[in-house]
């Protein structure tokens, strides 16, 4: 027998028949088959404990004594699971030896510790890892207090010991150890009182072996009322399999046969009247004739390579004995060169299911691509829901409540009481007459070239390379596809404009639907429509959008936008003259754009009613299904906002929020808003996509103007600012001020440094404290695990790709001390 669960909790003391009651209570109900508690404050552990602690069905345990009544570890296991194949005591831990219920499979360790506290004992608790880690060797789980982090955001407040986390850092690199992340809680531990000190101390790691045999594993956490720890639950095969659906697989135009099938079953099929009925049924009928191909010709790798390794080894074992004849020694050679062909096709279906763009398929050992992609399915896995204070735990429940919201948020029309009178705005014109253009066949090739390849298909399943392989043979019907809409037959657009919703975390705790990040997963063939209007419109946007705008616009970049705000808030700090800067949050931005808006800016701006049917239509016709753990729930139809995942919509999106800007440049320039200094400032507002940050003055009348505007803007355009979450940052202002802001605009107020564009934004230069998240994130890029499972280049272009794309970016922005490296 296997385990299922892993129960995991520091009890704070074992050493009373209450505490025993409720330790057994909360082992039963989790149907834990080991246990793993920390501060048993127990010299002794009797058989007679453990029965009133964890209940008959538990006779096998392995402790730690406390030191009179501090510390003391207990692992206990089930009697099904049999006796451990070895055990070992230490100072701060205990580690048992597991032979999994496969014989053939590898055993592997369980290591309970409980960290000490003193800062010299945490150093030797370190070394005492180290050392069990050389004598215990294999798969490997460590769990329990660790009573160390390693992150700033692992604790609430800022009294940290940097030099000690850091240390901790350095062990977790050179035992090549991942962390398994707690879905639904950003800390375990509480100090109490009415301002507590938070802390995540409880934690699980494993290396990379252990999570290849438990790789549905899912780490949760439960309540408890009888400790300042919460309860730890590791489900061993907690993790959904979603539904199976077809995926276009990279390697499959290098094999023999490939466009001969491609041509047999699209030319097959016979053309319909409608050509988007036609083009949607012949890739169906592609989508079948490719998954029967594929099962034919390749089957089931991982079963392939296993029956090739079985023939290789049964021939080597008579080698071992006598020649082998000719035939004999064909057949042994055979699978090898087979078994090689179908490693490499593994690999790279395992590279693009990992999402690691930036290695190539020899860089990597299969391993970390297998690694990265559970870790991206365990890190988005929604393993409960909160709504109305209800917890929702299964499966139809969570789904229930997910359609609910984006059917309310994307399938419902506002009504619009209110519209903005955009020729008082004076917007410019601008000439987009090639916008109106039919898709030439030289232009549909350039924008498929230029895809991506192997990004995150559709619910159709094509990808990029699809379109680029196959491009001789489907190009006759995608073309009158695209001519057909382009014309406004939008009849059937329906069956090829529908998109997979998946659902992000924004942060650790995410338990409300409304604090994922939704991105979606289009159909390639209306991908491809909105890529062809995005590329002609990409080159006329820097024209049309002000310059405090550098989001999505071609020669702009996020600095812009960062250094404005920055010099701008520096520069009014010099002045000192009371200021504030606010940060609005827009709700569900993209979610709740109102489309009569939108094409009414669109109008304005110069698009043509061609294209702004077609634009139109692709977004009446569009539809999602929301993927809750790789399930696809119940279809909703839009109604309004844009998809994110479209390429597009940013673009749109840009465009309606330039109309915020100019309603606050009118006021500015009509005297209805104060000045901020004598030396002119361009701009008081900063709009990157939603992230909308503006300066004003402290005084009733801007901040009533401002939130007047604000509530224009909202009613008009379906973009509503939730004051209560937007935040305020003074600068030189009073308290006598202060009040009068929160008076008109009841936000939260903050101090500088504040997080902007992902940066620390600050008035004075930043401290080594300020800037420890950021060191965070690049360490979290580099861990030792990870470099096990690169070879040289690997290793080089992933260093190479952290601090270029991450470092760099941060020094562009800001000035580093020396303590941060600069990436040279």
């Amino acid at each position: 027998m296997n385990p299922s669960k892993i129960f995991v909790w520091n009890v704070r003391g074992l050493n009373s028949t209450a505490r025993q009651d409720s330790v057994r209570s909360l082992v039963e109900s989790t149907k834990a088959d080991i246990v793993c508690i920390q501060e048993t404050k127990m010299e002794i552990i009797s058989r007679q404990v453990l029965l009133s602690a964890l209940g008959s069905s538990f006779s096998h345990f392995s402790f730690v004594p406390s030191v009179g009544a501090s510390g003391g570890i207990l692992v206990a296991w089930k009697h099904d699971l049999g006796p451990a194949l070895s055990a070992r005591v230490d100072a701060h831990s205990t580690s048992v030896q597991f032979q999994p219920a496969e014989d053939e499979s590898e055993p592997w360790w369980l290591m309970c510790v409980y960290g000490p506290q003193g800062n010299d004992e945490k150093i030797e608790f370190l070394q005492e890892l180290r050392n069990i880690r050389a004598a215990c060797h294999g798969p490997w789980v460590l769990a329990g207090d660790f009573n160390l982090i390693y992150r700033e955001e692992d604790k609430n407040n800022s009294n940290l010991h940097r030099a000690m986390m850091g240390r901790f850092r350095r062990a977790l690199n050179d035992l090549a150890l991942k962390e398994l992340p707690l879905s639904g809680r950003k800390f375990t531990w509480s100090g109490g009182g009415s301002s507590p000190t938070l802390c995540k101390l409880d934690r699980v790691f494993c290396s990379v072996e252990w999570e290849d045999m438990f790789p549905n594993c899912l780490l949760q956490s439960t309540a408890s009322m009888d400790s300042d720890h919460c309860p730890l639950i590791l489900g061993l095969g907690d993790l959904l399999h979603g539904k199976g659906r077809f995926h276009f697989e990279s390697f499959w135009p290098q094999l023999d046969g490939f466009q001969e099938v491609v041509a047999e079953a699209w030319n097959s099929f016979a053309t319909r009247f409608c050509p988007l009925e036609t083009l949607y049924l012949k890739l169906k009928a592609l989508t079948r004739a490719l998954q029967s191909w594929s099962q034919k010709k390749i089957g089931h790798i991982s079963t392939q390579l296993a029956l090739a390794k079985e023939i290789i080894h049964q021939f080597e074992i008579a080698q071992d004995n006598r020649q082998l004849s000719d035939s004999e020694l064909w057949l042994l050679h055979a699978p090898k060169k087979h078994s090689l062909a179908l490693s490499s096709s593994q690999r790279t279906m395992a590279r693009v299911r990992s999402r690691i763009g930036w290695l190539k398929d020899g860089d990597a050992n299969t391993v970390l691509f297998h690694s990265q992609a559970r870790y991206r399915k365990r890190k988005n896995f929604i393993s409960k829901l909160v709504s109305e204070d209800q917890v929702l735990t299964s499966h139809e429940d969570k789904a229930a409540e997910v359609f609910e919201f984006y059917d309310k948020l994307l399938g419902t029309s506002e009504q619009r009481d209110i519209s903005i009178n955009l020729d008082n705005l004076e917007l410019s014109q601008h000439d987009l007459a090639d916008l109106e253009l039919p898709f030439g066949e030289e232009e549909v090739w350039n924008t498929i070239k230029h895809m991506p390849s192997d990004k995150a298909p559709g619910p159709d399943g094509y990808t990029g390379r699809f379109y680029k392989m196959c491009w001789t043979t489907i190009k006759p019907d995608v073309m009158v596809a695209l001519a057909a809409v382009h014309r406004g037959n939008f009849r059937n657009l329906h069956l090829l404009n529908t998109a997979l919703q998946t659902l992000l975390p924004k942060k650790e705790d995410v338990v409300q639907v409304k604090d994922f990040q939704p991105i979606s997963l289009i159909h390639s063939f209306a991908k491809l429509v909105t890529k062809l209007i995005a590329n002609r419109l990409a080159s006329k946007l820097s024209a049309m959008v002000a310059a405090n705008q550098s989001a999505f616009v071609k020669g702009r970049c996020i600095h812009d936008n960062f250094i404005l705000i920055q010099q701008t808030a520096k520069f009014l700090r010099q002045q000192k003259q009371p200021r504030i800067l606010l940060k609005l949050d827009i709700s569900k931005a993209f979610d709740s754009v109102s489309w009569a808006f939108l094409l009414e800016i669109l109008q304005k701006r110069g698009f043509g009613p061609r294209c702004r049917n077609l634009i139109s239509g692709i977004l009446g016709s569009s539809s999602t299904w929301v993927l809750l753990n790789g399930s696809p729930g119940e279809e909703l139809f839009h109604r309004r906002g844009l998809r994110q995942g479209d390429p597009l919509s940013p673009m749109l999106f840009i465009l309606v929020m330039d109309a915020l800007n100019c309603m606050v440049e009118k006021a500015n320039s009509e005297g209805l808003l104060q000045p901020l200094a004598t030396r002119n400032i361009y701009h008081r507002v900063s709009i990157y996509a939603d992230d909308v940050v503006l300066f004003l003055r402290p005084v009733a009348t801007d901040l009533r103007m401002v939130e007047d505007l604000l509530q224009l803007f909202g009613s008009a355009t379906g973009l509503k600012t939730n004051i209560q979450k937007s935040s305020v940052m003074p600068i030189q202002c009073s308290e006598d001020e202060l009040i009068v802001v929160q008076a008109h605009l009841p936000s939260e107020v903050q101090s500088f440094p504040c997080k902007y564009l992902g940066l620390p934004l600050s008035i004075r230069k930043l401290t080594r404290a300020q800037l420890q998240p950021i060191i965070d994130k690049i360490a979290e890029k580099l861990p030792g695990w990870k470099a096990d499972l690169l070879n040289r280049a690997g290793r080089a272009i992933l260093v190479q790709h952290v601090l270029t794309a991450m470092l760099i970016y941060v020094a562009t922005a800001l000035d580093l001390p020396p303590m941060v490296p600069k990436g040279h």
